[in-house]
């Protein structure tokens, strides 16, 4: 199905990021004209669900992190994490999809811009690449207790980390 048409206005339409069960689609678009805002859609019909994130609505968030990365779904597809910029401040951001909870912010202070985050297939952690330095490296963020581990510390571009199946390496 075609979510997008040229009727929806804008023309960034980046990031897409299936659930797991492949019944919903997370993009960030300016279909609305106003600012780059993450938007989930049916997969199905390709109707736009709702708009999950928007930039112009909220003060403190500067931007969502699109150009290289796309954010995560958790594995029950309970949660969907993006990278983004918070008062000037690289941050993780998370939504609960039901709605139950608000926006849930992670400031990553002394982190540069973050790209694809990624869930543990147990949902307690997430994985991303950073800038640190002037490199990228690989962090955890453990969402439990909110500390962040850097797992590199090289001159190498360690860039799109994914877990293994059982979520015991990266």
């Amino acid at each position: 199905r075609q979510i997008i048409t040229s009727a929806d206005g804008g023309r960034v339409h980046v990031a897409p990021a299936i659930s797991p069960d492949g019944r919903q689609i997370m993009f960030v678009s300016e279909r609305d004209r106003l600012s780059l805002d993450l938007f989930m859609a049916d997969a199905t019909s390709g109707a736009v669900v709702r708009k999950v994130i928007s930039t112009a609505a909220d003060p403190h968030l500067d931007s969502l992190q699109y150009i290289q990365s796309a954010g995560s779904w958790d594995a029950d597809g309970r949660r969907f994490v993006v990278a983004a910029v918070l008062d000037g401040a690289s941050a993780l951001s998370i939504v609960e999809m039901n709605g139950s909870s608000p926006r849930r912010d992670i400031r990553l202070n002394g982190i540069g811009e973050i790209y694809n985050p990624s869930w543990s297939p147990d949902g307690t952690r997430i994985v991303f690449s950073a800038m640190k330095s002037g490199v990228s490296n690989l962090f955890v963020y453990n969402v439990g207790d909110g500390t962040v581990t850097q797992l590199t510390d090289d001159e190498f571009a360690d860039l799109h980390p994914a877990w293994s199946p059982d979520g015991k390496t990266i």
